[in-house]
């Protein structure tokens, strides 16, 4: 579960908020502007690949990733193989509301 000072409660859009290829801090007003609310959330059950390919069957999940990795690092492809990146099916969950 993340901690409460990560939590949000929201998403915004890539157009509102577009990624940036450099270290820097979070726009205050920027990730204020929500493109949607979420108010509860569902973990799928930890180191479950059946559990995890169940939800995100249904709706959009959103996982955790080891970016120190050496695969992540030089990674280049579209989609994420969960197969070969560490800890992809470890903390998932998925908005319920």
């Amino acid at each position: 579960m993340p901690s409460s000072s990560s939590l949000n409660h929201g998403l915004t859009t890539e157009t509102n908020y577009p990624y940036e290829r450099v270290d820097g801090t979070c726009n205050a007003r920027k990730e204020a502007s929500h493109a949607a609310k979420i108010l509860r959330y569902e973990d799928v059950p930890s180191k479950s690949e059946s559990a995890l390919l169940k939800a995100v069957a249904h709706q959009l999940v959103s996982i955790t990733i080891n970016a120190g990795d050496s695969a992540f690092q030089i990674y280049k492809g579209i989609w994420m193989p969960r197969k070969v990146f560490c800890g992809i099916a470890m903390e998932a969950s998925y908005p319920t509301a």
